[in-house]
């Protein structure tokens, strides 16, 4: 095979097929739809969410997840793994829009059906055993609520609700990391 061809289609990532077979090969994630990828001789290949159980690229780690805003399953980033677990849907963040607009504006622009709510962040949160995504709001005041609704018996968390923050998927990983820290530590002592 040719060097050229080889460096091309370099492969920086796997996925594992509903089947659980581990796949390598050049990756990468389009529209959150598509997982599209190509062996070390360029043959392409593109694999909805329904195929495919999950998919690391480079550091970066994807599953499907359904979302009922499209009523469709689409790639979302898992960004933290454990009692408490953080998701985001990745194009909710690509907009260049002010909040309040919505936060996918380009898909109602397009003229598609669905468009995202206005309030949701892109962040989901899924707690261990149990089989729900928690869809985190984008407004401060919103996500206050939230927080306080599902971390209300963790006063450290709590108290955090009025730290200053420019982004909120950072500071809601800060928070995450923080919960899944004191709940490992909680399950040591006993």
């Amino acid at each position: 095979m040719p060097l050229k061809a080889q460096e091309k289609y370099a492969p920086n990532g796997w996925y594992i097929t509903k089947a659980g077979d581990t796949i390598h090969g050049s990756l990468r994630i389009k529209d959150s739809m598509y997982l599209i990828a190509r062996n070390a001789k360029g043959k392409r290949k593109s694999l909805t969410p329904s195929r495919v159980k999950e998919v690391r690229i480079g550091s970066s780690t994807y599953v499907p997840m359904y979302l009922k805003e499209f009523d469709k399953l689409r790639y979302v980033s898992l960004r933290i793994k454990g009692k408490c677990s953080l998701y985001v849907f990745e194009d909710a963040l690509k907009t260049s829009y002010p909040p309040g607009i919505g936060v996918i504006p380009a898909m109602v622009i397009a003229g598609t059906e669905a468009s995202f709510q206005a309030h949701n962040s892109g962040a989901y949160l899924k707690f261990e055993n149990d089989e729900k995504y928690y869809s985190v709001p984008l407004y401060r005041k919103q996500f206050n609520k939230f927080i306080i609704y599902y971390f209300s018996d963790n006063q450290e968390i709590l108290s955090r609700l009025n730290e200053e923050w420019d982004e909120m998927i950072p500071f809601l990983a800060g928070l995450i990391l923080d919960f899944n820290k004191q709940t490992e530590n909680q399950e040591m002592q006993f």
